[in-house]
């Protein structure tokens, strides 16, 4: 369980420098009004939500709310593009 956690950080961590250092900003712009951004957007949200749900199982305390409003924030900006694409 705790290896899954770790991974599942590791990832989130990796995809959020991803998007944010091997991009230029032009590039960024250009994917974000093709839609593209979307499922990069979902695929990271997913890992949070599982990373942050399995620190939940292992530890049984509540997600600390320094980690929940941030996925709460990706997560609305997830469907917000998601429902801007359709």
């Amino acid at each position: 369980m705790r290896l899954l956690e770790t991974a599942c950080a590791i990832s989130a961590v990796l995809l959020a420098a991803l998007l944010v250092l091997a991009t230029d900003h032009a590039t960024l712009l250009a994917a974000y009004h093709n839609g593209a951004l979307t499922r990069a957007l979902t695929l990271l949200t997913a890992v949070c939500a599982a990373w942050l749900l399995l620190r939940r199982k292992r530890t049984g305390r509540p997600v600390p709310a320094c980690l929940a409003v941030p996925l709460l924030v990706l997560g609305a900006c997830t469907l917000t593009l998601a429902a801007r694409t359709l």
